[in-house]
């Protein structure tokens, strides 16, 4: 696949990630891309099968085809090879991701599962985009990503992804979080308190390494967005992209505050 058409499909698939690239030095954006293709596509695997045994065998593929068979052929664990495999603690914290996506195949679809899922692998990508950036191991920052993925996961889970995602929510709407605003609001709140943990780190992450947590940015707006909806729609909610743009923007040139 040509650089212009995995731009294309990251876009798609996830415009907020796609659009932070934009903001990274010009030599890194392919390779954050490649960390939102990968995502994109161990997500997918979800969708395409609902046999646990079917999702851990496609799941595994990725692993082998990194780890052991050079590629197997895909043009994604190849893409990934090429452009992390000279950095071989990065390429091999990329099976941090193959691991979200396995944790959450395993557990229960209930509404604390696919939190608790989506979160982590959000939290990993921050990872690895930021060891990519500016090459500091991951270890160093595990709390701090963990905060990272509850407070960009959940404010995205909230507003965008939660009615794409929950089956109940074609039936019938949010049964599954109790009564339809008292278990949302108290996800809001872990996702606002995550938030609020991270403000004085954010401020001192250097310019090189903003890209890598840019998402984070539209954490505020998206929590504002939620509280001012009506908790029992049926359909996602988004920020505008022009406003995405700006407060992206606005954080990358001038850092968190």
């Amino acid at each position: 696949m040509t650089s212009s058409l995995i731009t294309q499909a990251v876009f798609e698939s996830d415009f907020n990630r796609a659009l932070s690239t934009r903001f990274a030095a010009a030599n890194k954006r392919h390779g954050l891309l490649l960390l939102c293709s990968f995502d994109g596509e161990l997500a997918k695997i979800a969708r395409q099968t609902s046999d646990p045994l079917l999702q851990r065998i496609r799941t595994q593929f990725f692993r082998e085809a990194l780890y052991e068979k050079a590629g197997a052929g895909h043009w994604l664990a190849a893409e990934l090879i090429t452009t992390f495999s000279t950095r071989q603690s990065l390429f091999r914290d990329l099976e941090g991701l193959i691991e979200a996506h396995e944790c959450s195949q395993d557990q229960e679809a209930s509404s604390a599962a696919r939190w608790d899922g989506f979160c982590q692998r959000q939290s990993v990508l921050f990872q690895l985009a930021r060891s990519y950036l500016t090459d500091r191991p991951i270890e160093t920052e595990k709390q701090f990503f963990h905060q990272c993925g509850l407070a960009y996961g959940g404010a995205l889970l909230l507003c965008e992804k939660w009615h794409q995602s929950d089956p109940a929510a074609e039936t019938g709407g949010l049964d599954e979080f109790g009564d339809a605003g008292g278990g949302m609001e108290q996800f809001q709140q872990i996702a606002a308190a995550a938030f609020s943990e991270l403000k004085s780190q954010l401020q001192a992450v250097s310019p090189v390494a903003r890209a890598a947590i840019l998402p984070l940015a539209l954490v505020p707006p998206y929590l504002d967005l939620f509280q001012a909806s009506d908790k029992t729609a049926k359909q996602p909610i988004d920020l505008h992209p022009a406003r995405k743009a700006w407060i992206l923007w606005r954080a990358a040139r001038r850092g968190f505050r």
